[in-house]
């Protein structure tokens, strides 16, 4: 067995270098910069043709902010998209190309923000998620959507952090918040291109 001991590390790579490329997506997508420029240009246009409520505070850290976009009417469910970035990069900004397609599909849609590392740990941006989420949760009647059916969502980083969510003790962090398993299906799910949304939106 090699030093390290870890059948799929080739022999010409340490351990080391193996989960820092294995971590680092971008490695493998060449034209990943004009894959990120199509997003902000896109993300752009929308910000300039939909109404939103922008950089609401929900904590006490600068990066602690989310926008939200509200649905055509009020009652409905909530997408909370938590953006990606190898938890150091990239901002809910960037992300705002996703909005029409979930509009369109009934639902309201909060992007949040985080302070990135290394200025954050892993642990704080967590911190910074369930403060954005409870927030959420507590203003769900001024922002008029349903507190019942919250949706959270994430990419690449955000996958993860959405995740968290989930396994987050609620009311460990106020007694308002909910039980995650009183009344309330939690589920985990891959988000398959294409499910449910316009081609234009498969695209991204």
């Amino acid at each position: 067995m090699r030093a390290h001991e870890h059948p799929l590390i080739p022999d010409n790579e340490t351990q080391s270098a193996y989960y820092t490329r294995q971590y680092n997506a971008r490695a493998g997508i060449p034209d990943h910069p004009q894959i990120f420029t199509r997003w902000q240009q896109e993300s752009a246009l929308v910000r300039r043709t939909q109404a939103g409520l922008l950089d609401l505070p929900t904590g006490p850290a600068a990066k602690e902010r989310l926008d939200f976009y509200p649905a055509h009417r009020s009652g409905t469910p909530l997408l909370v998209f938590i953006h990606g970035g190898w938890w150091r990069s990239l901002d809910k900004s960037d992300f705002t190309f996703i909005v029409p397609g979930y509009r369109r599909a009934g639902f309201n849609v909060a992007l949040t923000n985080y302070t990135l590392a290394p200025e954050a740990s892993i642990e704080e941006i967590t911190l910074q998620q369930l403060r954005a989420l409870a927030w959420l949760y507590r203003n769900a009647e001024r922002l008029e959507f349903d507190r019942e059916r919250i949706v959270v969502a994430g990419h690449s980083a955000g996958g993860h952090l959405a995740a968290m969510m989930l396994a987050a003790l609620w009311p460990m962090f106020g007694a308002d918040l909910p039980h995650s398993g009183q009344g309330r299906r939690a589920d985990v799910r891959p988000v398959r291109p294409g499910a449910g949304l316009p081609r234009r939106f498969r695209e991204h």
